[in-house]
């Protein structure tokens, strides 16, 4: 029994230090989460810029409105597509 008593102080005495550990490094641990929120931040703020660039680069690249070399063959398209509009595309092209 006595031999019981004393792995279960040990292992009481071992579970305190754990803690005592434990609340130690819980400041770094915050500050550590801290600064990996923000270089996330930063990089999903960096991310969404190159998508909202790129899709503006297209949008001016595809935009017919503004590139009249593109105005011909919107209307080829319109025209050639007009009789179509109400069946289904895929059934078309299949």
């Amino acid at each position: 029994m006595e031999k019981c008593q004393k792995e279960i102080e040990a292992a009481r005495q071992r579970y305190k230090l754990a803690l005592v550990d434990l609340d130690a490094s819980n400041g770094r641990y915050m500050e550590d989460m801290v600064d990996v929120y923000d270089r996330t931040q930063t990089f999903e703020r960096r991310r969404l810029e190159f998508v909202k660039t790129v899709l503006l680069e297209l949008h001016n690249t595809v935009n017919y409105s503004q590139n009249q070399a593109l105005v011909p063959a919107h209307e080829c398209f319109l025209n050639s597509t007009a009789p179509y509009h109400s069946t289904d595309l895929c059934y078309l092209f299949a």
